[in-house]
């Protein structure tokens, strides 16, 4: 069946409901045969259409060859274009991030200049909270001694607080019983230093503190500084990578645990490099077991990312998530949970100011002068997460853990490696692969190497991500791959 005019988009805006809208018109007028797809035959009339309504004289002078739509169009390199593949190019199109809201107000998150697949390094905000960040920041520059020194709900205390206790609903934690801080450094340090408090104030005859081998190295240097300084040791427990599994990652802790004895831990929720999502309510209840006096989750890869963050099911007594990775604060902001009150009145942090003394929660709303208008659109950067669908219903964590599923056995295939299983020729060349991968290919992802395992890519999907995205990667790597091979046989 076809029509004479097929349906066109606004130029201006356009809302996901006008996207799926225009892709159900176009197969009711183009499917001939009722498969809920396009072939290249369909697809063609769709094209001529569409080229015959095109104000444009290039357009009109150098047409798109069909076949060359076919491939932007059909993820799956099945030879057709099915209902989700045309939405999704339509997304591409129209700048989409996947949102639900106006286009001025849905642009592609700006993640890096080309393709960005590192978003667990910076992450990356989307239009609408871009404006309530700065809108905070107007706010407080057009008059900071009225929002600093004002009182009630108005004010930048009660405001730092509300946004503080949105974040504790994120990770559900109670009201009250969380800081917003600048970034996951500071709460290790923060952290960190209530250890060196105790190590120096005590006479425990344990003086460790147990970290993972894959910890953030950040982390690590800042725990072994602070706590060093006070005659403390750093222990670590062994993760096995590649090959890991859950047991095998109890049983080394298991046995760290009973060899160093440490007074404190700190746990990763998913660590950085090798990206592994650990079992944590089975690790806290081991450290538990070994008389780990506290215990501590950097959790910076979070929330956004897994599926969900109830941290008071874990039993942790520390656990902190950066909400500018995966969870679309502008700048940067981490949410930092303190278990008890008796910790909460307890712990300092690092930078005293005028609310020294009353306890991380409240000191942290005023570490000194600063911009707070990240901290303060952490709010809305929330309900986007919370209320980002993708065109087939799915949340962000969802949706990207589908699409890290497809983009790996895509990379798989393509490379011919497994998930988590070292490729030798990507650890060789005269360059490094991330940068070539940036200044060559414009391509940003993060690549570590793991010693006689070689080099691994961490894959990152973000609600952003595109098929093509996958694709220029695979093809960039499968090259680089190709010229190292080459390199090698001369």
């Amino acid at each position: 069946m076809t029509t004479s005019s097929a349906k066109r988009l606004r130029p201006a805006e356009a809302s996901l409901e006008e996207l799926i809208e225009t892709a159900d018109s176009w197969l009711i007028d183009y499917d001939e045969d009722d498969d809920e797809r396009l072939s290249l035959r369909e697809l063609e009339q769709l094209k001529k259409q569409l080229q015959a309504q095109t104000a444009s004289p290039a357009a009109q002078q150098a047409p798109l060859p069909t076949q060359t739509l076919m491939k932007m169009v059909d993820a799956d390199d099945d030879g057709f274009a099915t209902r989700n593949e045309l939405v999704d190019m339509l997304k591409r199109m129209k700048g989409f991030d996947g949102g639900h809201v106006a286009r001025e107000d849905a642009k592609k998150p700006q993640a890096a200049e080309g393709d960005g697949l590192n978003n667990g390094s910076f992450g990356a905000a989307p239009q609408p909270v871009l404006k309530a960040e700065m809108a905070h920041r107007s706010w407080w520059r057009a008059n900071p001694d009225a929002a600093y020194f004002g009182i009630g709900a108005s004010s930048l205390d009660a405001r730092l607080a509300a946004a503080a206790d949105a974040a504790a609903v994120a990770i559900g934690a109670p009201a009250g019983s969380v800081a917003l801080v600048e970034n996951a450094t500071v709460a290790t340090a923060i952290i960190a230093s209530r250890w060196a408090k105790a190590l120096r104030e005590g006479r425990h005859e344990r003086r460790s503190v147990l970290l993972l081998d894959v910890c953030y190295k950040a982390a690590a240097y800042s725990v072994r500084d602070i706590c060093g300084a006070a005659g403390g040791a750093l222990s670590f427990a062994s993760v096995p990578f590649p090959d890991t599994t859950t047991e095998s990652i109890l049983k080394s802790l298991d046995g760290t645990l009973a060899a160093t004895r440490p007074r404190f831990a700190m746990l990763d929720h998913v660590s950085s490099q090798p990206a592994i999502v650990m079992p944590l309510r089975e690790m806290i209840a081991l450290c538990r077991a070994h008389d780990v006096e506290e215990v501590a989750v950097d959790g910076a890869h979070g929330l956004g990312l897994v599926e969900a963050v109830d941290v008071s099911a874990l039993g942790a007594d520390f656990y902190f998530t950066n909400l500018h990775k995966h969870a679309f604060v502008p700048g940067t902001a981490t949410v930092l949970h303190v278990a008890t009150d008796t910790a909460r009145a307890s712990t300092a942090h690092i930078a005293p100011s005028w609310h020294s003394g009353q306890g991380v929660i409240t000191e942290a709303r005023w570490p000194g002068t600063r911009d707070f208008a990240s901290l303060l659109a952490v709010p809305e950067a929330l309900e986007y997460l919370a209320t980002w669908r993708s065109v087939d219903a799915l949340n962000a964590p969802t949706y990207n853990a589908r699409g890290w599923q497809d983009a790996a056995a895509q990379l798989s295939e393509a490379w011919g490696v497994a998930p988590a299983v070292a490729d030798p020729a990507l650890s060789s060349p005269s360059k490094g692969v991330r940068a070539t991968l940036r200044e060559r290919y414009g391509i940003e992802a993060a690549v570590g190497g793991f010693g006689a395992h070689g080099g691994f890519l961490r894959l990152s999907h973000a609600v952003y991500t595109t098929d093509e995205d996958i694709r220029r990667l695979r093809d960039a790597v499968s090259e680089m791959a190709a010229a190292a091979a080459r390199h090698k046989g001369t």
